[in-house]
């Protein structure tokens, strides 16, 4: 277990709505750290040049370097778009995990643009070897599955406040509600008129794993025969991709507050 980790929710390059959090912990407690500037958050125009990512090479390389980095979209596709001898249709698009868990198909146009982003960012740094070491990936909605808290239509438009010992949501959309019943269930606090959006909230899920304890984690074996048993298979023909885990069990006296930089 990790003292010190990150987690990003990833977006396009034009969407501008990257989430980077880093997750400390204490003998007692657990220290959430929204990133409010970083340059993953950067909008980008498909006719610029290429080597406005060396911003992000540099801080990703700084990040596996100080603590280990969860990442909420598809690193090891699984011999994807060409897999090895499918029995289903379905394995044409998708990864047995993304199936298991209704994830989105790695390929597809919500996503597709967000691995082939991180697929550069990875090679470029000369890090591949760091997953499953250093760098893990995850999901954010799958985790909350695990734990039995709501898992969708919490992606909503204004976000959530923290206000008097209680998350709530800016305006009436039912989404934001969803979200701040989520944040309620989980136990987690901040100071007043904290605000977060829900791809911090991701963010943060994804960054809170590192420093679990590793019976709260589902993982490798354990992992595998989840995603056998949701696909209905008997014998554990499929397996998780490398690097992948899941987050199973709440965390206990979790604070969030937001800060520029990374510290």
């Amino acid at each position: 277990m990790s003292t010190i980790s990150y987690g990003i929710d990833l977006s396009g390059y034009s969407s501008g709505k990257t989430a980077l959090v880093k997750a400390e912990k204490s003998e007692n407690s657990i220290k959430l750290e929204i990133i409010e500037e970083h340059p993953f958050k950067n909008k980008r125009k498909g006719t610029d040049g290429i080597n406005v990512t060396k911003e992000e090479v540099n801080d990703f390389e700084k990040i596996i370097e100080s603590g280990k980095l969860y990442i909420d979209v598809p690193i090891d596709l699984q011999g994807l778009p060409e897999p090895d001898n499918p029995e289903y249709i379905w394995q044409l698009t998708s990864r047995p995990v993304d199936r298991a868990f209704g994830a989105l198909l790695p390929l597809a146009d919500r996503i597709g643009a967000c691995v082939s982003r991180f697929k550069y960012l990875l090679k470029r740094s000369g890090k591949e070897e760091e997953l499953g070491a250093n760098l893990f990936e995850t999901y954010p909605a799958a985790s909350l599955k695990l734990m039995g808290l709501k898992n969708e239509k919490y992606k909503g438009n204004n976000g959530v406040v923290f206000i008097k010992y209680e998350w709530k949501a800016i305006g009436g959309d039912k989404k934001d509600e969803n979200l701040a019943s989520i944040l309620n269930s989980l136990g987690w606090r901040s100071s007043d008129n904290t605000k977060l959006n829900d791809d911090e909230f991701d963010a943060a899920l994804c960054a809170i794993i590192g420093i679990s304890p590793e019976n709260s984690r589902l993982q490798q074996e354990e992992l595998d025969k989840k995603i056998n048993q949701l696909l209905n298979v008997n014998d554990c023909k499929f397996k998780s991709p490398d690097g992948y885990i899941l987050l199973k069990e709440k965390s206990e006296s979790v604070h969030i507050e937001r800060i520029s930089h990374i510290s």
